[in-house]
């Protein structure tokens, strides 16, 4: 994918988009998408997410698509955005591909899909097999890390997220001057992970220190000493390997970890729900 807009560093005019729309009683609601020049495939999957509960809250979504020809194209194949919103009835304004696409369709491991708590292992195996088939990742450590890439963060938020519309994934690849790479994404439009956990750990006082406490082992929303292995596991794979990279964003809170590292922030907007991003390199 061209290297353009990374959804940490516009985090704010992301979700901006959405939330200033939804929170507000007009029938019609615009996303409104025209200045794009790339997008990752994190910030997109939040994006659907959150077009896809407006949508079933009985609201019209308009979707203004890019300027920009590769970005435009990009939400038209690998990604499959544009599909999936097409199924919720959205309506599009501006210019659609013309369908001489620059994307190879075989970077698309799972287009963006609703995943419910009856096909999470399903999608999963997909991911897995897909990675296999297409023989991007050669290494059974990495395949395995890759499903658990998705299926932890995924199984995590259809347990806890009380998101009415389930959870939505994306899994790709992409080539770059400096390798091949992958990325998992779920979103969800739930509660937050603050909302889980308060009950438990009612010391907790924002949603940064909700995501922090999330990366620990053995935490959990529920009254059960096997649960609260999911985000723990998930953290474990970010660091394992060079330049793998894994974002959190949950209300106004965000992690990010490398090998070289865990950061976490506090936003100036905050929204519903939750991300889980993890980005791999394919040539380890």
């Amino acid at each position: 994918m061209p290297n353009g807009i990374m959804l940490e560093k516009n985090v704010h005019a992301i979700y901006e988009i959405v939330e200033s729309q939804t929170e507000s009683m007009i029938d019609d609601v615009y996303l409104d998408l025209r200045g794009l020049e790339s997008i990752r495939p994190g910030a997109l999957t939040a994006l659907a997410a959150h077009a896809f509960r407006v949508s079933q809250a009985g609201h019209q979504v308009h979707v203004r698509m890019p300027s920009n020809s590769d970005c435009c194209d990009y939400l038209e194949t690998v990604s499959g955005f544009c599909w999936f919103l097409e199924n919720l009835n959205v309506r599009f304004e501006g210019k659609r591909c013309s369908g001489d696409y620059m994307y190879e369709m075989n970077d698309t491991i799972l287009s963006m899909t609703i995943v419910t708590e009856a096909d999470v292992l399903r999608v999963t195996e997909e991911v897995y097999e897909g990675f296999g088939r297409t023989g991007t990742v050669q290494s059974n450590v990495l395949l395995d890390e890759i499903f658990e890439g998705l299926w932890e963060p995924a199984d995590n938020a259809i347990e806890h997220a009380q998101s009415d519309i389930g959870v939505v994934c994306l899994a790709q690849t992409w080539r770059s001057r400096n390798g091949r790479f992958a990325e998992v994404a779920v979103a969800d439009a739930g509660v937050g992970i603050w909302a889980t956990l308060r009950r438990r750990y009612p010391e907790l006082s924002s949603h940064q220190e909700a995501i922090e406490k999330a990366m620990e082992e053995g935490v959990s929303g529920l009254d059960d000493p096997e649960r609260g292995l999911g985000l723990a596991r998930t953290h474990e794979v970010s660091i394992a390997g060079l330049d793998r990279r894994l974002m959190i964003v949950s209300g106004d809170g965000r992690l990010v970890a490398t090998p070289h590292g865990t950061s976490f922030a506090t936003l100036t907007n905050r929204w519903s729900g939750t991300l889980v991003s993890l980005h791999f390199p394919l040539n380890q």
